[in-house]
């Protein structure tokens, strides 16, 4: 069952706390940044699911980290999603992953 079709809280709390996604990240993590295309191709299939299965247990489990989500009308855009590390003042490092043509194996 996904998390959009969870009814009760009982259902919701079970689905954000267990899973993918469903755990504590690392503390040097301060933001993570999802860009897609709002409509296009199947390119952006897979940062879809990640926007609506997985982001919710993440922000869930992560409640300190800054969570950003751009949808452009572009469709060349490529789906990423952006990891950055330090504190929210000071980015140490960031860590960019394409997302383009991947799917869940859920």
């Amino acid at each position: 069952m996904s998390l959009r079709a969870a009814q009760s809280t009982r259902e919701i709390l079970k689905h954000l706390t267990s899973g993918p996604g469903a755990s504590k990240l690392s503390p040097n993590v301060s933001k993570i940044a999802l860009t897609f295309a709002l409509k296009g191709k199947n390119e952006s299939a897979g940062a879809r699911h990640f926007l609506q299965e997985n982001l919710p247990r993440i922000q869930y489990n992560n409640p300190n980290i800054e969570y950003e989500v751009t949808k452009v009308l572009d469709t060349s855009i490529k789906p990423t999603v952006a990891v950055h590390f330090g504190n929210i003042y000071f980015c140490i490092a960031t860590r960019c992953v394409e997302t383009n043509f991947l799917f869940s194996a859920s």
